[in-house]
C-alpha cells in the first residue's frame, strides 16, 4: 500500500494518534513516580474560592455541558501546591465530561468543614455514577471499569489519589446530588490556614 497516498495518510494518522496516546501514558506515569518524591509539593498559600474559579473559568469552554461553580468559602485558604491540585481538578473534570454527555452537568464544589477540620474539593457530575462496587477499582492504575470511551489511560484517578495523598490528603467517590458520581479530594487540617492570618 505504500504507493496508495491515502492509505499511507491514513497510517501516519494512526501510528502520529498511537505515539500521542503512548506519551500521555508515559506523562502520567512519571507524573505517578515523581508524587513517591519527597520534594514532589512545591506549597504556597492559595484561597479556596480562587483556585476553584480558575479551574472553573479554564473549563468551562471544554466541552458542550453545563458548567456549575456554586458559591466557594471565602474565608478558606490552602496550603497546597496548586498546580498539583489543580491538575487533579482538571483529571476529575476530564472524567466527567468523558462520563457524561453534551447538556449534562458538571459542577466543582469546595466545602470547609470546621467540625471534621478537613477541605473537600470535589467534582460532581449528572452522568451514569460510578457503581459502589467498582469506587476502588478506579483508582488503581490502568483500571478503566464502565469507562465509555476507549482513548483514556485509565491514570487519570491514581493520580488524583496520589495527589491528595501527597497533600497528606485521601480521595472519596460517592453519588452525586446530580444523580452521578461525586470524586472528591479531601484535604486534612494541615493544608488549611485562616484568610488572617495572611
Amino acid at each position: 500500500g505504500a504507493d496508495d497516498p491515502v492509505e499511507v495518510r491514513e497510517t501516519l494518522d494512526l501510528v502520529i494518534d498511537e505515539i500521542d496516546h503512548t506519551r500521555v501514558v508515559v506523562e502520567r506515569l512519571l507524573m505517578l513516580g515523581r508524587a513517591m518524591e519527597p520534594d514532589f509539593l512545591d506549597t504556597r498559600p492559595i484561597e479556596v474560592g480562587a483556585l476553584m474559579n480558575e479551574v472553573y473559568e479554564a473549563v468551562r469552554v471544554l466541552a458542550d455541558r453545563e458548567f456549575l461553580l456554586p458559591q466557594a468559602p471565602d474565608d478558606a485558604v490552602a496550603v497546597v501546591d496548586a498546580e498539583k491540585i489543580r491538575g487533579a481538578l482538571m483529571n476529575l473534570i476530564d472524567n466527567a465530561v468523558r462520563a457524561t454527555v453534551p447538556g449534562d452537568t458538571i459542577a466543582l464544589v469546595a466545602e470547609v468543614d470546621y467540625v471534621d477540620d478537613i477541605i473537600r474539593l470535589s467534582v460532581d457530575d449528572s452522568g451514569p455514577g460510578i457503581p459502589e462496587d467498582q469506587r476502588n477499582a478506579v483508582v488503581q492504575r490502568f483500571s478503566r471499569p464502565g469507562a465509555r470511551d476507549h482513548d483514556g489511560s485509565g491514570l487519570g484517578l491514581a493520580i488524583v489519589k496520589a495527589v491528595a495523598e501527597g497533600h497528606g490528603g485521601w480521595i472519596t467517590i460517592q453519588t452525586s446530588d446530580l444523580g452521578g458520581a461525586r470524586v472528591t479530594i479531601v484535604l486534612p487540617r494541615a493544608r488549611i490556614r485562616a484568610s488572617e492570618e495572611n
